[in-house]
């Protein structure tokens, strides 16, 4: 079944490594490039400093609410001698 002429194996050998070595090069690159365009649009200072105030009160917790939320401690265990 698979004896005799092996010019198949080396076709595809090739054949995955001429599309493997362009990848294992090319998508680091490209993730690079991404993140630096990304980041260096990104300023989290853009917005009115009034807006910025408001989503962030928007988002907080009161001490009451976080109280209520927590998890209440359980019991304590004695200390280590």
């Amino acid at each position: 079944m698979f004896g005799g002429n092996a010019k198949w194996v080396d076709k595809v050998t090739k054949s995955v490594f001429g599309m493997a070595c362009p990848a294992a090069i090319g998508i680091p690159v490209a993730a690079y490039l991404l993140r630096t365009t990304l980041g260096s649009k990104y300023n989290p200072n853009a917005d009115p400093e009034e807006e910025r105030i408001a989503r962030g009160r928007e988002r907080a917790m009161s001490p009451q609410e976080y109280a209520r939320l927590a998890p209440k401690p359980g019991p304590q265990l004695p200390p280590m001698p």
